[in-house]
C-alpha cells in the first residue's frame, strides 16, 4: 500500500526533521507514477532478453538451441518483469532476467577456461535454471517482510515447476 502524507519539516537540535499531520492510505491516482514506487532493475531487459536469444540461437545441437529459444518465447514477459528473489539477489522488477544473464555470462567466462564442458548443455541450463520463478506468485516474492514457512517452501517449488514447464517439450 501507498500512503499520502501530510507535514512539515521543521529544525530541531539542528537537525531536519518531518513532522507527520496527517497520514492516510493514498488512492492509485494519487501516485505520479506508480512505477516509479517499485525497485527496478536499471538494464534494459528488452537487450537482456535478446542477448540470451542470441546464445539461444548459438547452441549445438541446433535443437537444443530451438529448445531453450522456445521456452524463452513463452516466458518472455515474466522473465523480463520477475524478480529473481525475495531478497537474497536481483529481488527487484527485471531482476530474473539480470540474473539469468549474469549466471549465464558467468557460465561463458568458465567455458573457456573448461574446454570439456559441453558449451550447449551448460548454456541451456544456465539460461533456463529458474524458469520455473515465474509460477511463484506476487503475494509471496513481492512481500514485504519474512517469509513464513509455508511461503519459503512455495519458493521452493520453483525447480519443479521448471521441470513442469520443461517437461511437454521434451515428449
Amino acid at each position: 500500500d501507498c500512503v499520502k502524507i501530510e507535514g512539515r519539516v521543521e529544525s530541531y537540535r539542528d537537525s531536519f526533521q518531518i513532522v507527520v499531520d496527517k497520514i492516510r492510505t493514498a488512492l492509485l491516482s494519487e501516485a505520479p507514477d506508480p512505477g516509479a514506487l517499485v525497485r527496478s532493475s536499471t538494464r534494459d531487459p528488452e537487450r537482456l532478453y535478446e542477448e540470451l536469444k542470441g546464445l539461444a540461437d548459438s547452441l549445438e545441437p541446433p535443437e537444443l538451441g530451438q529448445l531453450v529459444a522456445t521456452v524463452l518465447d513463452r516466458v518472455e514477459e515474466s522473465f523480463k518483469t520477475y524478480p529473481a528473489a525475495k531478497m537474497v539477489h536481483h529481488a527487484y522488477k527485471g531482476g530474473l532476467i539480470e540474473h539469468v544473464v549474469a549466471v549465464t555470462r558467468k557460465v561463458e567466462a568458465i567455458l573457456e577456461l573448461e574446454r570439456k564442458i559441453n558449451r550447449g548443455i551448460a548454456l541451456a541450463g544456465a539460461m533456463l535454471h529458474d524458469v520455473g520463478k515465474i509460477a511463484i506468485p506476487d503475494s509471496v516474492l513481492l512481500k514485504p517482510g519474512r517469509l513464513t514457512f509455508e511461503e519459503f517452501a512455495i519458493i521452493k517449488t520453483h525447480c519443479d515447476v521448471g521441470d513442469r514447464i520443461l517437461k511437454p517439450l521434451f515428449l
